[in-house]
């Protein structure tokens, strides 16, 4: 299988650093070996942009495990250390927004590189600090720089794949995201029990400044690279579009109203279920976090099986078993009394949920081609906000209508909304139209 493939590397002396990048990666998201047309995108290209992303999503769950420590460090409550994770979640949503331009003018490969620099530059910012007030404000940089890499690694991918290649690569790439969180969480946890918690935003720091580094090398040797994706802006016929423009496509709504419904109808839910977990089983919180992980791992297993995926199901029969595996997930967990079936529920919802977004992720990636910087942050940003709206409706739905009506509720939605996204026009025409005519003068 091709995520066990072993390396070949041909190097010297000078290369080294690039040999350790290149091991230390593959150990840590081996899924991001995907192989891509070789002309296209090298296989340091690949760990570098799995890198950042894994980094980006290490960093954001980083202080789960850790605000406890960092409260006592600094003499503070827990409620006034939480600043430091709300800094971070604002200035990453508010920010996305802001890439989409830059990277149709500039490319999405050269703002990925800067914004993985100044990752590690803030990541080391909070190495050093000395305050609760530093920490949050190096957090709130932290945030506002990495919001660039998840959206415009999505908006390179789709511009330098094939339709065929595509699918796999998004998957990969959102495997290393929740394979980051789930590292972040865990490793978060282990260095605050046994080292200095400042320890892990190093590491962090660490991972940030190889992926900028191998991004960077990589662009000088294929300069390519970097105008993959770029926009001419002095050419009418390429002139990218505006996002109220971009708003005007059918395809665009479609596509933003899809993630829209699904953020909002996932997290309306699992934002409560440790809530629902702890009142339905005798578990301490060790356990329960042990369970809602198994999310996690049902997006791992998809990311491992996606390209059997991909290669024996119709992405309308993929969306339809995406769905149906939310839908089923969520009403398990809403009637099951058993320990096992939770187990299994949040597997399958994790598998689900990749499968689902996988497509949605496809579909964004050519739903405006001539400003897929701007799409693809109108689509992150989308997402953002359902999950916060979603927060907001299933917070006041537990409290007074009980769990059993935003679960179901979720169970509902999220299964005709994959009867809904296998209803619609598929990507794979799209795609090929994508490919073939990317720099049509009738796209946006």
């Amino acid at each position: 299988m091709f995520w066990y493939r072993p390396l070949v590397l041909t190097c010297g002396p000078a290369d080294a650093p690039y040999v350790i990048f290149q091991h230390a990666v593959h150990k840590l998201i081996s899924p991001m070996t995907a192989q891509a047309a070789p002309d296209t995108i090298n296989r340091m290209v690949t760990y570098a942009l799995g890198a950042g992303i894994f980094a980006g999503a290490a960093s954001m769950r980083i202080l789960d495990a850790l605000l406890p420590k960092i409260a006592g460090d600094f003499g503070q409550s827990m409620g006034a250390t939480g600043i430091a994770v709300t800094a971070y979640a604002l200035s990453y949503s508010g920010c996305t927004l802001v890439y989409g331009p830059l990277s149709d003018r500039y490319g999405p490969y050269k703002v990925i590189t800067l914004a993985a620099f100044f990752s590690a530059i803030a990541s080391m910012g909070c190495v050093a600090a000395a305050t609760l007030e530093w920490l949050t404000a190096m957090r709130l940089i932290a945030g506002s720089v990495a919001a660039a890499i998840g959206p415009l690694t999505l908006a390179w991918i789709g511009a330098a794949t094939s339709a065929q290649e595509r699918p796999v690569f998004i998957a990969n790439l959102t495997g290393a995201s929740i394979l980051g969180a789930m590292v972040g969480q865990f490793g978060g946890g282990m260095i605050g029990a046994f080292f200095d918690w400042r320890l892990s935003f190093f590491v962090i720091a660490i991972v940030f400044a190889l992926a900028g580094a191998a991004l960077a090398r990589a662009g000088a040797a294929h300069p390519h690279y970097r105008l993959i994706g770029r926009r001419d802006e002095t050419a009418p016929q390429k002139k990218t579009a505006g996002f109220l423009q971009i708003l005007r496509r059918r395809a665009v709504l479609l596509v933003l109203a899809g993630v829209g419904v699904e953020g909002m109808a996932i997290y309306m839910s699992f934002t409560y279920v440790a809530a629902l977990l702890e009142n339905r089983f005798p578990l301490g919180l060790g356990a329960i976090g042990a369970l809602i992980s198994l999310f996690g791992v049902g997006g791992l297993l998809f990311v491992l099986l996606v390209k059997f995926f991909v290669r024996n199901l119709s992405e309308k029969h993929r969306a339809l078993l995406g769905g149906c595996s939310l839908g089923g997930g969520f009403a398990t967990l809403m009637l099951t009394p058993s320990l096992f079936l939770t187990a299994l529920a949040m597997t399958v919802l994790g598998f689900g949920f990749l499968m689902m977004h996988n497509i949605l992720q496809v579909r964004a990636t050519q739903m405006a081609p001539m400003s897929q910087g701007r799409a693809l942050s109108l689509f992150a940003a989308t997402f953002f906000a359902a999950q916060a709206v979603g927060a907001v409706i299933g917070g006041w739905s537990f409290d007074h209508l009980g769990p059993s009506v935003s679960f179901g509720a979720s169970a509902i939605v999220l299964t005709f909304l994959g009867l809904a996204v296998a209803a619609s026009p598929g990507s794979s025409e799209s795609s090929a139209a994508h490919d073939n005519n990317a720099g049509s003068s009738s796209d946006i």
